[in-house]
């Protein structure tokens, strides 16, 4: 396949694989846009299909799901030229891919962490008040009154 037959359609199978494909067929990108399955929320495949074990978000343990993510963003980063950018969507889990070239190789780290108060650093807790959900800092009651606005279960700090 050339690089030209994999853009503007859609490709089934693992990720991970197609995406090899995609670099060795000299695919380059300058934007990605994901929203990966989340961690143990639902499968999107029947019971009895062949490539189920694939399934991201079906691991056993959280740590088992950070391994693969990281190894699909490493993938993905094989694609990307220099200056491109990656949009992700992710629920609780903050993924950080840093793409770069050393040595020739790429290097992607994965970190897995709770929402933290921008104000004292302490755990975000997601609340349902009269006017629905927000963010609020676990440090209330030792004077804390940062919040944040929730979008869809995800806790949103705007940038000014």
């Amino acid at each position: 396949m050339t690089a030209k037959r994999w853009i503007d359609a859609c490709h089934f199978g693992d990720c991970r694989l197609l995406m090899a494909r995609m670099a060795a067929d000299g695919v380059q990108a300058h934007t990605v846009v994901t929203s990966p399955p989340y961690y143990g929320l639902r499968s999107y495949l029947p019971e009895d299909a062949p490539n189920r074990q694939h399934e991201l978000g079906l691991e056993r343990t959280p740590r088992e799901y950070v391994d693969r993510m990281v190894d699909v963003f490493r993938h993905v980063c094989n694609l990307l030229v220099e200056d491109s950018t990656v949009w992700l969507r992710q629920l609780v889990v903050r993924i950080k891919a840093q793409c770069g070239k050393n040595g020739g190789g790429q290097a992607v780290s994965m970190t897995v962490a709770a929402v933290t108060c921008p104000a004292c650093g302490a755990p975000m807790r997601r609340i349902k008040g009269s006017r629905g959900y927000f963010w609020g800092c676990s440090a209330f009651r030792d004077g804390c009154r940062a919040t944040l606005r929730d979008v869809d279960g995800v806790a949103v700090q705007a940038h000014g």
